[in-house]
């Protein structure tokens, strides 16, 4: 008799959507595909719809993301640069931080994958994965001293993700440029 009733635990346990058998929290999984957007709820400036796509896969042992910077360009309009970036885990859980493209073993060898001196110009980039949500944030100090953040947030709700996304500066304070739904392409 203890068979059976054990056989059917095992099975409900293992029903798909079972929160006892969900997805480690850090994990990239719920999150990969090739995902347009299906509506934009709310947009400062111009925001076409294009710009909203994210392409997410696993790669090694973290992920690789392509999307459309978001941020704003010197003009005050949306930035125009395609970002296309490779995590890698940080040591801590859920957090990962960016992997630049490197050319030389040296660099390879010695060089953080964290590396990207806002003192510089260059941009500070990382990203954490809190059990539905995906965000990555972009940090830039202007020429003058002062600093730009960009948040993007991608939480999966159902079948959809919702994009948040938001830019912080001195100048601006904080507030939420663009919000979206997207849906995986081919479904």
């Amino acid at each position: 008799m203890m068979r059976p009733i054990f056989l059917l635990v095992a099975a409900l346990l293992a029903w798909p959507g079972h929160t006892l058998l969900a997805a480690d929290p850090s994990s990239i999984e719920t999150f990969i595909g090739r995902w347009k957007v299906s509506e934009i709820t709310s947009a400062a400036g111009d925001a076409a719809p294009d710009a909203l796509s994210v392409r997410i896969e696993a790669d090694a042992d973290g992920f690789r993301m392509s999307w459309h910077d978001l941020g704003t360009s010197g003009d005050g309009g949306l930035g125009s640069e395609d970002v296309d970036a490779r995590f890698l885990p940080s040591g801590r859980a859920g957090v990962f931080e960016y992997a630049p493209k490197s050319s030389s073993l040296l660099e390879r060898m010695f060089a953080s994958p964290a590396t990207g001196n806002p003192l510089d110009g260059e941009t500070l980039l990382w990203a954490r994965i809190d059990g539905p949500v995906l965000a990555v944030y972009s940090m830039k100090i202007d020429p003058k001293g002062g600093f730009g953040l960009d948040h993007y947030s991608w939480t999966r709700i159902e079948d959809r993700l919702h994009l948040s996304f938001s830019k912080r500066t001195e100048d601006l304070g904080s507030a939420t440029v663009i919000q979206g739904q997207l849906v995986k392409e081919g479904e």
